[in-house]
């Protein structure tokens, strides 16, 4: 048998195939805490204080809940 350039490359390509491995994705489960529902503070009054207080607390739950999903995306 002739060892040409082109059946050596074709030799390689065959067996590369043959052993090379597909990639497989494997889903893990997400920690429970990181997927609990995100909290919605509600107002507790009609006041002006009552309304900042409960602008504040919506502020805070938004930032602690944006953490918890850049925590389950890996950022």
């Amino acid at each position: 048998m002739c060892k040409t350039p082109l059946a050596v490359t074709l030799t390689l390509l065959l067996v590369m195939s043959l052993t090379a491995c597909a990639p497989r994705v494997i889903q893990t489960p997400v920690d429970p805490r990181l997927t609990r529902d995100c909290a919605y503070p509600v107002r507790e009054g009609d006041s002006n204080s009552d309304i900042a207080d409960a602008y504040l607390r919506r502020g805070a739950a938004l930032e602690e809940c944006t953490a918890r999903m850049r925590a389950i995306r890996g950022n």
